[in-house]
């Protein structure tokens, strides 16, 4: 089966849809994977603007200009936004909605979450190990499900010297971490914070290893009621596109974007670095077509595989 029948026919759900990545994400599938059928992509309201405004306004720009012109009208006919919040409990979805995507979707990429970070301790545990108990609760009652992506990162295991393709244990189980978010008092957040943290640098990638947790638990086999067919994926600092669908594309400034537009704009002369190592960058379009076919992979592949070393086989046949 092909990349392309495997997607055809499919309802997909995207959380982070418009985000970097997610964005990325939404405009290679329909067009590479024409045969989709709708992406239904987690949104909330914002700035004064409606979801539904929120699709057209992302349509506009150049990074669909492709899509547009080969494809006119397709874009707008199977991205249909869903109302809700990462944060939420049950995703701030409408039981009508919820309902909904549990009958429809088949594959679920869960690409949200906070990168900020100097995120607070409870608003990283909320979004990005909640938000992601969440997605998993929504996506283990869906009636079709062939397989759920998570979006991690390279760095929720920096503070050790060597990583292997494989989950981690966490220095406290995910469940107690989210009791700990959602009663803390939000006084004692900032000193509680720095005992918390350990030997990790910041709350982004300790509460992505704590997310990795729960996918590690749906996709233990020998639990035959939560089983889930799981993929995590691990991507490096993404930066823009090296080629497709436009080349250099980009929409923020975060990470080592900012500092090298500083350094060609002149604004920065000097920085402070060792000039032993060597930056670790993933150009998003080849990221994206590694997380396609991570999913198609785990989709097609029925045979007991570690839902953490989908990557390899994507790195192996590149």
């Amino acid at each position: 089966m092909s990349i392309k029948e495997f997607y055809a026919g499919c309802n997909i759900f995207i959380t982070g849809g418009t985000g970097f990545m997610g964005k990325v994400l939404i405009e290679k599938l329909l067009r590479s994977c024409p045969g989709i059928k709708n992406i239904y992509v987690l949104m909330r309201h914002r700035k004064n603007k409606c979801i539904t405004t929120r699709v057209k306004d992302m349509l506009t720009l150049p990074l669909f200009d492709r899509i547009n012109t080969e494809q006119p009208g397709v874009a707008e006919k199977k991205i249909i936004p869903v109302l809700g919040d990462m944060s939420e409990i049950n995703l701030g979805i409408s039981d009508d909605d919820y309902d909904m995507l549990v009958r429809n979707v088949s594959i679920v990429f869960h690409v949200a979450a906070t990168v900020r970070f100097d995120e607070p301790l409870q608003e990283a545990i909320i979004k990005n190990v909640r938000g992601t108990r969440e997605v998993v609760k929504l996506s283990g009652q869906m009636k079709n499900l062939i397989v759920f992506l998570h979006v991690s990162t390279t760095y929720c295991n920096c503070n050790r010297v060597y990583v292997d393709e494989k989950v981690y244990e966490s220095p406290i189980s995910w469940q107690d971490a989210i009791s700990i978010a959602e009663n803390l008092d939000p006084k004692l957040s900032e000193i509680f914070s720095k005992k918390f943290l350990g030997s990790f640098p910041n709350t982004y990638t300790l509460s992505k290893l704590l997310a990795e947790q729960i996918i590690k638990d749906k996709s233990n086999r020998s639990d035959h009621n939560s089983y889930m067919p799981m993929v995590i994926f691990r991507p490096s600092i993404v930066i823009s596109s090296v080629e497709e669908p436009v080349a250099g594309w980009i929409d923020n400034i975060n990470g080592p974007i900012g500092l090298m537009l500083a350094a060609g704009k002149g604004l920065i002369q000097v920085t402070l670095a060792d000039k032993n190592a060597a930056p670790d960058f993933m150009p998003v379009d080849l990221s994206i077509k590694a997380m396609i076919l991570a999913a198609y992979h785990r989709g097609t592949h029925k045979t007991p595989r570690k839902a953490w070393l989908q990557f390899s086989y994507y790195r192996e046949h590149q």
